[in-house]
């Protein structure tokens, strides 16, 4: 009897006792914050959660779907690393299977040097889709860039 009563108090004991501590919720990937359409989270805030702005590089060219995601990583890039953003669009614009990328660094030309938004314009003229650069460069505020467009 004496064990049993042993038994029970070792039992009330331990649903009495606090429960263990759980783990922190785990960060959502990039992947998983470049995917919320509506969640508005800042290029800054993407970058720290998301491991830096090449993690943004990166993402832009694995990441596929939804189909937003690599193009927000691809702005988010040319806002917090307008140089690495400008290296990266070239090399995308040339590419067919992500010209769209570029086209959406070149759509934020500004935020490049004149130097860079050259270079991508010229490339992007020279890419696989140049029918796609021309409104988006005779838009632009820059007029070296319009002057490339007929």
């Amino acid at each position: 009897m004496p064990v049993a009563r042993s038994l029970l108090l070792a039992l009330a004991l331990s649903a009495c006792a606090s429960p263990p501590e759980a783990p922190p919720p785990a960060r959502p990937s990039l992947a998983v914050l470049l995917a919320q359409r509506h969640a508005d989270i800042p290029c800054a805030q993407l970058a720290v959660d998301g491991g830096g702005v090449d993690a943004l590089r990166d993402a832009a060219e694995t990441v596929t779907m939804p189909p937003w995601a690599p193009l927000r990583a691809a702005t988010c890039l040319a806002e917090l690393a307008p140089e690495r953003a400008s290296a990266a669009a070239v090399r995308w614009v040339q590419q067919p299977e992500r010209v769209g990328l570029g086209l959406a660094v070149l759509q934020v030309e500004a935020r490049l040097s004149p130097t860079d938004a050259q270079a991508l314009a010229e490339a992007a003229l020279a890419g696989p889709r140049p029918d796609l650069a021309r409104p988006i460069l005779a838009r632009s505020q820059r007029a070296s860039l319009r002057a490339l467009t007929p």
